[in-house]
């Protein structure tokens, strides 16, 4: 049985992360509402990788300036890579990160895959390379935008375990999504106080037997698909939640900001 703390990455000093930033389309407003979720994730990624309008979404809220008004003292949100087809990136943008030495920028143009994908891979290739002790690669984007890029993103999901051994999370503003695997039951160990008030599971990948403890709505070896039953508006009704599936299935849930679930960046 695989056990994973979700939100351990929104709590300082919890968890090592990497930190990819994908398109991200939030107001200044929304950024400040939610920037200590923001600060928690940056303090503990030992890796930061911004892809293509990700780098935007970086240059317009958390270069020096704004940076100073989030409490962060001034300290600019420098990426370690910068990655994609470049089809969306500023110009503005790409070259005040160029400027940094540290800064590897790195096209992909390959059609085939989404950015996403591509930058899961340079960053799975580098963590391994320098042997990164690294607990999730949490990649970070919005509810917002196009339905196909958010399906894309989903897509990159269930790619990833053919990718890296590190649990890979899908986080916006407002919820995160994990795909939990097949066989033996995993286990969601959810005691950040951080966690929302609804939870789902979600079968894209087919028709699953699923069976599930700690739900307010528990499924017992029961069929979900599109078309029939799927788990959706659940909520958590215990400390953790053990899922069982015969199919790979996408567990999401909505998460509250830390300053709000009383734990604030130190």
């Amino acid at each position: 049985m695989s056990k994973i703390r979700l939100l351990n990455c929104l709590q300082p000093g919890a968890s090592r992360i990497a930190l990819i930033f994908l398109h991200t389309e939030l107001t200044a407003d929304e950024v400040y509402a939610h920037r200590t979720k923001f600060d928690a994730l940056w303090r503990n990624a030992v890796y930061k990788c911004a892809v293509d309008s990700g780098c935007n979404f970086l240059y317009e809220h958390f270069r020096k300036g704004t940076v100073d008004a989030m409490g962060l003292g001034g300290c600019p949100w420098i990426p370690d890579l910068i990655s994609g087809d470049f089809d969306s990136i500023r110009k503005d943008a790409l070259d005040f990160y160029r400027a940094f030495p540290g800064v590897r920028v790195e096209e992909t143009p390959d059609q085939d895959a989404t950015d996403f994908t591509k930058a899961l891979m340079l960053v799975a290739e580098e963590i391994k390379r320098k042997n990164m002790k690294v607990d999730a690669i949490v990649a970070l984007c919005s509810g917002k935008g196009r339905f196909d890029h958010n399906m894309g993103n989903i897509n990159t999901l269930f790619m990833a375990p053919s990718i890296t051994d590190v649990p890979v999370i899908l986080m916006s503003e407002l919820d995160v999504q994990y795909v939990i695997s097949n066989g033996p039951a995993t286990t969601l160990l959810l005691d950040t106080e951080l966690e929302g008030a609804y939870c789902g599971l979600l079968p894209l990948r087919g028709p699953s037997k699923v069976s599930t403890t700690g739900l307010r709505w528990n499924l017992d070896d029961q069929q979900i698909e599109f078309g029939g039953l799927i788990s959706t508006s659940n909520e958590m009704a215990a400390p953790s939640v053990t899922v069982q599936t015969s199919l790979p299935v996408v567990w999401t849930m909505s998460v509250k900001d830390p300053s709000v679930g009383g734990v604030v960046p130190a």
